[in-house]
């Protein structure tokens, strides 16, 4: 059964969480509530789904829609997968999706469903969801967005207990011209591989502008940061709690890599904390250049004393050396070392 909605402005308010809208057809592409107007307001709604397999069954559904809000929603016994979500949004504008409690409860080991997708997401605000699975019912995505993230923010949102993949997910993005970037604040992630990725290998000019990545808590088994772009410029990473609880082979905390085009601008990586990683804190790994990179002020805490805090590429394997590189003021824990490896830039101080 699905609640169609076509009309500009339309405001669904249920009887609080007592009040529940049944998935129940199996062979729909769309179920639940589906719109394609500005202007939806849904709230105050428990959804259910029984499981379902092989459709893109998603619990709501706004497309090319301005204005939306879609907060207080609970949404559970949903079975993500096969690009199934919770709530999906296709070129939204000023939408807004906020203080939702999203449990899956389906194996999505070999697909890609989650929790909240966003098909560009232009001024749009995610914040204060709780996203959550068990051992046995994980998601692959808490957050994807693809596409223009201009001016989106992602904040205070709690993704916890039960992922394949990653907690936040920013694929193949681009920017709205005159627009700043995106922010990312505030997050508590715990018990997934991989915290947030700006994951753009393969994409023709993706980029990652003018974002902000602050005050959040990760907890991973891998990655807790992965930035990928093919322009990096004006990247910030200040004041997040990062810990990596098996930091596998390959996997360091924070890994940043330009996958080609141009140089990687104006990177700023202060007041972290790196704890209990075993490959590596800080890597930048480059296939050009970088310049104007501050690392300073982070304190670094890896499992043990040999495990390398901060990582440079050696100039000799990339086009041209690094330039204007600043690593001052990290301390360790324990008396453990802070080893940067090498040391021999262009404008490296410490």
């Amino acid at each position: 059964t699905t609640l169609a909605v076509g009309s500009p402005y339309v405001t669904i308010v249920g009887e609080g969480w007592g009040s529940i809208i049944k998935q129940i057809s199996v062979a729909v592409s769309r179920g639940g509530i589906s719109c394609s107007a500005d202007g939806l307001t849904v709230t105050n709604i428990k959804i259910e789904s029984p499981t379902q397999t092989g459709n893109e069954n998603v619990a709501i559904h706004v497309e090319k829609s301005a204005s939306a809000a879609v907060y207080d929603i609970h949404i559970q016994d949903v079975w993500f997968e096969k690009f199934t979500y919770a709530v999906v949004a296709i070129n939204p504008h000023r939408c807004f999706v906020h203080n939702n409690y999203i449990y899956s409860t389906g194996d999505n080991s070999t697909d890609t469903g989650g929790a909240i997708q966003m098909a560009g997401a232009v001024q749009t605000t995610i914040s204060g969801n709780i996203i959550t699975g068990d051992a046995a019912n994980k998601f692959q995505h808490g957050i994807y967005i693809s596409g223009d993230i201009s001016e989106t923010v992602v904040t205070a949102n709690a993704i916890s207990d039960g992922f394949y993949s990653y907690g936040i997910h920013i694929y193949g993005t681009t920017f709205t011209t005159g627009r700043f970037g995106m922010i990312v604040s505030e997050n508590q992630i715990n018990d997934v591989p991989n915290g947030i990725i700006f994951s753009n290998s393969g994409v023709a000019n993706a980029n990652v502008r003018a974002v902000s990545i602050i005050d959040n808590k990760v907890y991973t088994s891998l990655r807790c940061v992965f930035v990928n772009g093919s322009d990096i410029a004006n990247l910030i990473i200040d004041g997040n709690y990062f810990r990596s609880g098996g930091s596998a082979a390959g996997n360091p905390i924070l890994e940043i890599t330009q996958s080609g085009g141009q140089t990687a601008t104006d990177v700023q990586i202060t007041n972290n904390v790196f704890k209990d990683f075993k490959d590596g804190g800080i890597d930048l790994n480059n296939a050009v250049a970088m310049t104007g990179i501050r690392i300073e002020n982070n304190t670094f805490d890896p499992a043990t004393s040999g495990d390398s805090c901060i990582t440079l590429d050696d100039p000799s394997t990339v086009p041209m050396p690094y330039s204007n590189i600043v690593v001052r003021g990290n301390r360790n824990v324990g008396a453990k070392t802070i080893s940067v490896s090498p040391t021999f830039y262009s404008g490296y101080k410490q």
